[in-house]
């Protein structure tokens, strides 16, 4: 997410929204997977078990995009917040009670979001991360890196005794049935009495201890990503691409190869589900980073730019707009496509809808500063109506 100070702030990093516009992108083409097959029943897809064309499609999404674009996001968000942090100290403005607000505000619509629309939601996710995260933002790069050393030791070290991932396919099984059957012809209640009755954990016999342990293994995760970002931001190396091009090719050649590789093992091969997509997920996101940086000024003056940027500036909204969306094509309180529009037409139904959102955020941003949700976000931050018209 963008998170910035107060309405007159320093030149804005164009690039850094079109590169969250292109992490959007990414994120939805592998949530149609879950919107069109379930949160759970799309771990039961396999390349080899659906045709030619849908087959490869798969592969495709699982190669280069699962759990390599949410890493990019995450990414940005923690370069976000250490951005606002730096200028409000420049400022000598008030930032923690300001930055607790914004994250509780952001944790109620997450929570909006996860139950009343959609169960894939990160933004939940985000906000409480975010509060152990503010503790970080004062320190020193250095301290920083260290932290982002010791959080990348405790998510590799599972993988050293062997692939510790579980087949949730199977591990699952009987849950996924019950939750493919409700999508696919359920009422809006039953949708909803799913998502707040319904454990996953618990019908697969899995202690509580267990499920919350999961859990906060991934807030681990993500606040080491969060820590990245805000590394980044340390050494400003997003603030000037020229300036630090050796620093994106280094990036580039390293984690973009090793990337591939961990996930190519993890599509190709088995045993390698924790590796690749804990490890080589991460890694290829910031190969992905790296890239768009180094070729962001061949596309700079595109419209494809132009569209990226701005759903990156109401990224906030697009996400939450593509839940809607989707949710009302693929379940059964809305076109009931649930399973049945297949992987290539639902990657041309991601297509299809992510121009539309660009078309439409260039427009509205001719007229306002905000997206709608934007506005309504920083306005509870900041306790006040926040102008959003452009004069």
């Amino acid at each position: 997410m963008n998170l910035i100070a107060e309405r007159k702030h320093p030149q804005r990093l164009e690039h850094v929204d079109s590169l969250r516009g292109f992490a959007l992108f990414g994120i939805l083409l592998v949530n149609m997977l879950a919107f069109q097959y379930g949160m759970y029943g799309f771990k039961t897809l396999s390349p080899g078990t659906a045709d030619t064309g849908d087959g490869a499609g798969l592969l495709l999404i699982e190669w280069l995009f699962q759990g390599s674009f949410y890493p990019v996001f995450s990414i940005l968000f923690g370069f976000g917040g250490a951005l606002m942090f730096k200028r409000a100290a420049k400022e000598a403005k008030p930032f923690y009670l300001i930055y607790a607000r914004r994250l509780f505000i952001l944790l109620l619509i997450g929570a909006a979001h996860l139950y009343l629309l959609w169960d894939g939601d990160i933004l939940l996710t985000y906000a409480l991360t975010g509060f152990v995260f503010t503790a970080f933002l004062a320190a020193q790069a250095k301290t920083i890196l260290i932290w982002i050393v010791s959080l990348a030791l405790f998510i590799i070290l599972p993988a050293l005794g062997g692939d510790p991932g579980m087949n949730e396919a199977k591990l699952f099984a009987d849950y996924i049935e019950a939750e493919q059957h409700i999508l696919a012809e359920g009422t809006y209640r039953e949708v909803l009495d799913l998502r707040i009755s319904g454990d996953p954990y618990e019908k697969a016999g899995i202690s509580q201890l267990a499920a919350m342990s999961s859990f906060i293994f991934m807030l681990g995760q993500i606040l080491f990503l969060f820590l990245i970002g805000c590394y980044i931001a340390k050494k400003e190396w997003m603030h000037n691409l020229q300036t630090y091009r050796n620093i994106w090719q280094t990036i580039f050649w390293t984690a973009l190869p090793a990337g591939l590789l961990l996930k190519g093992m993890m599509v190709f091969t088995a045993g390698w589900d924790y590796a690749g997509y804990m490890i080589g997920g991460p890694l290829l996101g910031l190969g992905w980073i790296a890239a768009f940086n180094l070729n962001y000024f061949r596309f700079a003056r595109t419209g494809l730019n132009r569209g990226l940027a701005a759903v990156g500036k109401t990224a906030l909204t697009n996400y939450l707009g593509q839940s809607f969306f989707m949710t009302s094509v693929f379940y059964g309180y809305g076109l009931g496509l649930f399973g049945n529009l297949g992987i290539l037409p639902g990657i041309l139904l991601v297509a299809v809808l992510f121009i539309m959102q660009m078309i439409i955020s260039t427009h509205w941003l001719n007229y306002f500063t905000l997206g709608p949700m934007e506005w309504l976000w920083r306005s509870g931050t900041y306790m006040r109506i926040v102008p959003i018209r452009r004069q």
